[in-house]
């Protein structure tokens, strides 16, 4: 996981080993990385040349251009873990559903077997379909990854502010991270689209100079409403493939009912 390679390359680098040692030893796109750098190329320059994901960029770059690289580092093995934590709930609750989806089809294709009747085109056309559409709805909450985007999100305004960041660098820095903000919003509690109790936390916070400590408080908010959704998330494939189960079951006895009355006709 990138989480773990982060993670090594920040006690690394706290045990003082040179960047350009921790990134080689880290293997993969981290040894072109290290090849850049030795010849001359800054952090922010290579991790752009070698395609870096948005965050790592955004996330290195300013760890090194603020000097704060472990910080940047250490945020990099947080961001990680939550996204791997959430797919990882995503890829369960759709495996479960397809386990309860599996079972459905699996009685239906043996109702028809037990009675020596042939598996008509349309039943078979269904049970692709059922799979079909569980494996869809896996396709779009990973693409709009809802709840995780707020919270990547907040985590990047938190970071460049407490890297020190003015307003107009970090609109930059998260524009060119891929962050959905508002880019002509005029103070950072507009710059996000924000519950309006966190909205107003983070006003107050500016208002304040303590806007640190209110962006905290709104990425803890953030997470505890991401939470909260892959539970709903969960329970929504489960009884998906309730539903589906359902229907393959009624659309085989109907099937097989409609078939008797004309063997009997």
């Amino acid at each position: 996981m990138k989480a773990d390679v982060y993670r090594r390359l920040k006690f690394k680098l706290e045990a003082g080993e040179s960047l350009v040692s921790g990134f080689r030893s880290a293997g993969g796109a981290f040894r072109p990385l290290a090849n850049l750098i030795e010849s001359g190329a800054s952090l922010t320059e290579a991790v752009k040349k070698i395609g870096f994901p948005p965050a790592d960029r955004l996330y290195l770059g300013i760890g090194e251009t603020t000097g704060r690289l472990e910080n940047a580092l250490e945020a990099l093995v947080e961001l990680y873990e939550v996204r791997h934590h959430y797919e990882s709930k995503l890829w369960s609750a759709f495996l479960k559903s397809l386990i309860v989806l599996f079972v459905g089809i699996v009685g239906s294709y043996f109702l028809f077997k037990s009675v020596d009747m042939e598996l008509i085109l349309g039943m078979k056309i269904w049970y692709i379909t059922a799979v079909m559409i569980l494996g869809m709805g896996l396709v779009v909450l990973q693409v709009l990854a809802p709840g995780l985007r707020r919270w990547v999100d907040v985590s990047g305004v938190a970071f460049c502010v407490a890297s020190g960041l003015s307003f107009e660098d970090t609109k930059r820095e998260l524009k060119d991270a891929g962050s959905r903000i508002r880019m002509k919003a005029q103070h950072f509690y507009k710059i996000l689209s924000l519950p309006s109790n966190d909205e107003k936390l983070v006003q107050a916070g500016e208002e304040t100079g303590k806007l640190d400590s209110a962006l905290e408080k709104v990425r803890a908010s953030a997470a505890e409403r991401m939470e909260n959704l892959l539970v709903r998330l969960e329970r929504g494939f489960y009884y998906s493939g309730v539903v589906l189960v359902m229907a393959t079951i009624l659309a085989s006895i109907a099937i097989f009912a409609v078939s008797g009355l004309s063997k009997a006709l």
